[in-house]
């Protein structure tokens, strides 16, 4: 039984050999946090477009009690985290989260 020929003959290689890879020389790729934001300069961008949304989970009391202080403030939802993560990143000596224009129509 013939083999198959590792590299296609048409391949075009160079003609010095390819640099090795060092054990332990490599460095592990950055983490998503870490990765440079390639949309934050564009805006016009919807949105959608220029954010990254973000689930989080809650018990089903929890999630009633969120909805009900929105709306018994007026708010969304939304806002009412926004808030918190402001509170939340203050006591940390952090600025607050950067907030774009909504669409909707105020409450």
């Amino acid at each position: 039984m013939t083999r198959k020929p590792v590299l296609a003959v048409d391949l075009d290689l160079p003609d010095e050999p390819l640099p090795r890879a060092i054990p332990g020389q490599a460095k592990p790729p950055l983490a998503f946090h870490e990765t440079p934001v390639r949309f934050a300069a564009a805006p016009s961008l919807g949105v959608k477009e220029s954010t990254i949304a973000t689930t989080f989970y809650l018990l089903p009391d929890d999630h009633r009690r969120l909805r009900r202080l929105a709306a018994d403030r007026g708010v969304a939802a939304q806002q009412i985290m926004m808030d918190a993560l402001d509170t939340l990143f203050a006591s940390a000596g952090e600025p607050p989260v950067t907030r774009w224009e909504t669409r909707r129509r105020q409450r």
